[in-house]
């Protein structure tokens, strides 16, 4: 089973290149028609990071892709492995594709972008997987990874700002002179509850049809989705009111 994911996620990863195809086009459209004299290196980077942001939700929402379009949930459930050594061998090869391109970025960019890109792969790739269950169609899952991302960017934004008023209050000892640990908690904020119900459905997936079985989506990862939302906006409606008072 670990090769034939090995198999997949490279079928994927392959699909997500052929955007490099965009590359030239672009590039060839801007010397012919547009003028705006965009380097090429400039293209080569804008569109390498759409690729490789891409993998990571594609990677994550096609996870169950073949067994939703076979129907064949219940072979998956036949095999003799335990759900958890079937969900490590659907993970695992996607989280090693996800490394690898950490490092190769780590090695073409540095240190800093790599472990800033390394943090939003995986916060983008937890996301789509699950959602791999109640969402069927991929761009549907697109656009669902995309709200919570800009959910976890609120979160983590409201994060650092309240870790350096607390920290120029002598509250907090811990100086953030960077985002990481901000983000860090904001992903365990926003996709937590969503992980906790992937992870009861998928532990008492059954053959029901998939709608009757996302009972925890609606009373876990739901109301903790609206609730994190509610805050952050309350916060920055008081933290923008708050600053102006004092400009």
């Amino acid at each position: 089973m670990l090769k034939k994911e090995f198999r997949d996620t490279a079928y994927r990863f392959v699909e997500c290149m052929l955007i490099l195809l965009a590359v030239p086009i672009a590039y060839l459209t801007d010397k012919l028609l547009i003028h705006f004299r965009a380097p090429f290196q400039d293209i080569m980077e804008v569109v390498v990071m759409v690729v490789v942001l891409g993998f990571s939700v594609y990677a994550g929402a096609t996870i169950f892709q073949a067994e939703k379009k076979d129907r064949a949930f219940e072979y998956l459930l036949s095999l003799p492995l335990t759900r958890k050594k079937i969900l490590w061998n659907k993970l695992l090869p996607r989280l090693a594709f996800i490394l690898g391109l950490t490092l190769v970025l780590f090695i073409v960019r540095g240190g800093p972008p790599a472990l800033n890109m390394g943090i939003i792969m995986l916060v983008l790739f937890s996301a789509s997987v699950f959602l791999s269950l109640p969402v069927d169609s991929v761009i549907i899952a697109f656009l669902g990874v995309a709200m919570l991302y800009y959910l976890f960017q609120l979160c983590a934004s409201m994060i650092y700002r309240l870790m350096i008023s607390l920290w120029r209050l002598h509250i907090l000892h811990y100086n953030p002179r960077e985002e990481y640990s901000s983000q860090v908690i904001a992903a365990l904020i926003v996709l937590a509850p969503l992980g906790i119900a992937f992870w009861k459905t998928y532990k008492n997936l059954d053959l029901k049809p998939m709608r009757l079985q996302l009972k925890p989506y609606l009373v876990i990862a739901l109301p903790s989705i609206v609730t994190v939302l509610a805050l952050a906006v309350f916060f920055f409606r008081y933290y923008l009111s708050w600053l102006y008072r004092t400009m």
